[in-house]
């Protein structure tokens, strides 16, 4: 007859990643790195976070872009949470968030470090 005893395991202590401090969950870093992930968001977040824009067609024209193509690298970029966009009456004026500035320091660094 075996010991029962012998089998019995410890309780593991599980960490959770969401609870360790000043780390971001890895589908939240994912999502951020999506983001930025073209070279024509890169552009227009740089151009954003020079002066907000109004518009798509605002977009497209100073980066010789479509609308429909300004529109959805906007939303992709407001989407990974580096545009803010705020209601100004009928406009819709579009800002770099903190998040975004940071991630544009990144993107700079890495330029910096000729990475490319």
């Amino acid at each position: 007859m075996t010991n029962n005893l012998a089998f019995v395991r410890k309780p593991v202590k599980i960490i959770h990643l969401h609870r360790i401090p000043f780390m971001l969950h890895p589908i939240a870093i994912e999502r951020i790195a999506k983001g930025f992930a073209n070279r024509q968001r890169i552009r227009l977040l740089c151009l954003i976070e020079k002066t907000p824009i109004y518009s798509e067609v605002e977009a497209s024209v100073l980066l010789h872009l479509h609308p429909k193509t300004a529109f959805e690298h906007l939303r992709r970029l407001t989407i990974a949470g580096l545009v803010m966009k705020k209601r100004s009456g009928k406009r819709v004026l579009h800002r770099a968030t903190p998040l975004g500035k940071n991630v544009l320091t990144f993107v700079r660094k890495l330029d910096d470090n000729k990475l490319h």
